[in-house]
């Protein structure tokens, strides 16, 4: 027990599943914080001319996350490095960060976040998907792939499941259909509610593309491990290897890097492990995702340090 904490009587968590009843209650002052960015990118800029309201990106210092394109490496043509690649060439990160994040985070340059910099984990001294000619590079990969133009100039088709958690999802999973096209892949999209989504994406594995964001906690330990490890490859667990990804060198690395105690050589490890997933390209990284808090400004002292919400909230108080 600290003398005196907490501050106030109780808290009541609200679960609101729709995007526009939780901005609703916050601009109403009916609730009085929305963290991990529960209110939609799209509806901030509005919240800030709210005076009851304050917006905030602290709290998250430890808490990385990725938004990232999924690919079912059991589909035929998923199953070839250079198709991988090509959808990666293919998309432009600073749109997404422009149009869906509203300019809340930076474009993903691999499997490590930028906020692993610091701690000499992270490189971009990998292979880079935004090149100037990138959609010339991802159309001669395409053909030499074998996956010619049809008639319509299609190559061939993917279905593309929507993230069930905002309405910033879909308007990415819009970009992205967008995007393939003028390669030549035809994308279908699929909304479904969250329980559906994910038990066909993570155990039935019914999906050619998937595009979740990633927590990455605070050791690429839990941000890569779960990715890429053979051994996670975990049906009927959700946010695991459902890419069905296995490479034994970077098995063997990954469990090396979990061991060893030296900065400089573990570093060394990461980012050669970053090198190596970024040249096989299991997923697409799309954006550094920088989540916002939004605050009632009665409530004072919600964050006070940098994870945020994982950490106690005994010293928050109310004005009256």
């Amino acid at each position: 027990m600290k003398p005196g904490l907490p501050y106030l009587n109780r808290i009541i968590a609200r679960f609101i599943p729709d995007a526009g009843t939780r901005s609703a209650a916050m601009e109403a002052g009916e609730a009085h914080f929305a963290a991990y960015s529960a209110v939609n990118y799209a509806d901030l800029a509005r919240m800030t001319s709210n005076p009851i309201l304050g917006l905030t990106t602290k709290g998250y210092e430890m808490t990385p996350a990725q938004s990232v394109l999924e690919l079912n490496g059991r589909h035929p043509q998923l199953q070839k490095k250079g198709v991988r690649q090509a959808i990666a060439y293919a998309i432009d990160r600073n749109v997404i960060l422009r149009d869906v994040m509203y300019g809340y985070g930076q474009p993903a340059t691999g499997p490590l976040s930028r906020k692993f910099k610091t701690a000499g984990l992270y490189t971009d001294d990998l292979r880079r998907f935004d090149v100037p000619d990138r959609i010339e590079i991802a159309n001669r990969l395409l053909d030499e792939a074998g996956a010619p133009r049809g008639a319509d100039s299609m190559r061939f088709g993917l279905h593309l499941e929507v993230n069930s958690f905002g309405e910033q999802w879909l308007r990415q999973a819009e970009y992205l259909k967008q995007a393939l096209a003028p390669v030549g892949i035809d994308v279908t999209l699929r909304s479904e509610d969250t329980a559906t989504w994910l038990r066909r994406v993570y155990t039935n594995y019914d999906y050619d593309l998937n595009e979740p964001f990633l927590s990455q906690g605070v050791d690429p330990v839990y941000g890569l491990n779960k990715q890429f490890l053979t051994s996670q490859i975990r049906k009927g667990v959700t946010f695991v290897n459902d890419m069905f990804y296995s490479n034994p060198e970077v098995d063997r690395m990954l469990d090396a890097g979990m061991r060893e105690p030296d900065p400089i050589k573990r570093g060394d490890i990461y980012k050669k492990v970053q090198q190596i997933l970024a040249e096989d390209c299991p997923m697409v990284w799309l954006i550094d995702v920088q989540y916002v808090s939004v605050f009632n400004t009665k409530l004072h002292d919600h964050t006070t340090g940098p994870l945020g919400t994982q950490q106690a909230f005994e010293r928050a108080w109310m004005d009256k």
